[in-house]
């Protein structure tokens, strides 16, 4: 889709050169302060599809840093060059505004957006000149930016986020009062990086962002959940089991941890059947051999762990035996009287 007519091109700036954000200047304050990158800015703004018209925001105010990624980037560009007092018409592709996600139920995947911006003001506290209870509010908008981008599927943008939110918090200096709100941010933040690093399949690093969570808090249910999901995922029945019934104790009645229960029964009783039958087949009676069985099962979790390490030493031995064979074949013909150099012809 065209992001302006022909008769509204004179009137917009192609900011980019590529067509991809244009901008129609609405007031403009050259005597305002423009923001540097780390630099906090605070904006209204309202949006609509360009298509259809219809409305996603309307004099929405947000503060973000500038260069964070808190916002969609359109919106962190024309904050970044403009002044405050200053207003502007934005229009954008996709891929500056809600990507091909969309966001449900007002964007569809690939929707071009206009918006109105005005830049109300500009912060000019960094980061490293801030006290620890400034640190834990500057947390604490990273996470709740964090976490409109994972409402909108964008996983990958919000485990940025949160982890800029950690990243802060090792810079704050605590004091007894703040000691207990700040372990409760990192929980909480380290709960949602193992949350994305899970939807993005990212499953031995969502398994450490849990178990550091259960170092913090050795009673967290969705920390211990998350890795009883990880573990079944796997087919780790026994760390699976372990943790909800850790969890269990914990919260008796939590009806989530009990279905995930029945779901890592139902699925170790699936595998137990399938695994029957390859004994079967491999000449044997799994029930009246409980020893070989038990070694059996151990066998394929192995196998199911370290797949990827058996296929490589299976390439490289492989790759042996072709060397051993074409040097030997090698050999024999250039040993062969028919291609001796100092035989006559």
């Amino acid at each position: 889709m065209v992001l302006i007519t022909e008769s509204e091109r004179k009137d917009f700036e192609d900011i980019l050169g590529s067509g991809g954000i244009l901008r129609r200047m609405l007031t403009t304050n050259n005597d305002g302060i423009q923001a540097e990158f780390g630099e906090e800015v605070g904006v209204k703004y309202s949006a609509w599809v360009l298509k259809s018209g219809q409305k996603v925001a309307i004099d929405e105010t947000r503060k973000f840093r500038i260069g964070d990624g808190e916002v969609m980037p359109a919106l962190e560009l024309v904050a970044k060059m403009m002044h405050v007092g200053e207003e502007c018409e934005v229009r954008c592709d996709a891929r500056f505004a809600y990507g091909d996600v969309g966001l449900e139920p007002y964007v569809a995947p690939g929707d071009e957006i206009k918006l109105l911006v005005e830049l109300c003001r500009v912060g000019k506290r960094m980061t490293s000149e801030m006290s620890s209870q400034e640190l834990i509010i500057e947390a604490t908008q990273k996470k709740e930016s964090g976490n409109r981008y994972f409402k909108e599927k964008n996983y990958d943008q919000a485990a940025k986020l949160y982890k800029r939110a950690l990243k802060l918090l090792e810079m704050w200096e605590h004091t007894e009062e703040d000691t207990a709100q700040c372990k409760e941010l990192l929980i909480a933040l380290g709960n949602n990086v193992a949350n994305v690093q899970h939807k993005l399949l990212q499953f031995k690093e969502a398994r450490q962002s849990s178990l550091e969570v259960l170092q913090l808090d050795g009673k967290n249910i969705k920390a211990m959940y998350r890795i009883s999901q990880i573990a079944l995922d796997q087919s780790e029945f026994e760390e699976a089991n372990m943790f909800l019934r850790k969890a269990l104790e914990i919260e008796p009645e939590n009806s989530k941890v009990r279905q995930l229960l029945v779901k890592l029964k139902k699925k170790k009783r699936d595998q137990q059947a399938r695994e029957r039958k390859l004994y079967a087949k491999l000449g044997g009676d799994r029930t009246s051999n409980p020893v070989k069985t038990g070694k059996l099962s151990v066998l394929l979790s192995i196998i199911r762990r370290n797949a990827a390490i058996i296929a490589a030493v299976a390439i490289v031995i492989v790759a042996i035996l072709v060397h051993v064979f074409v040097g030997e074949s090698n050999r024999e013909i250039f040993e062969s009287p028919d291609n001796n150099v100092n035989a006559t012809e």
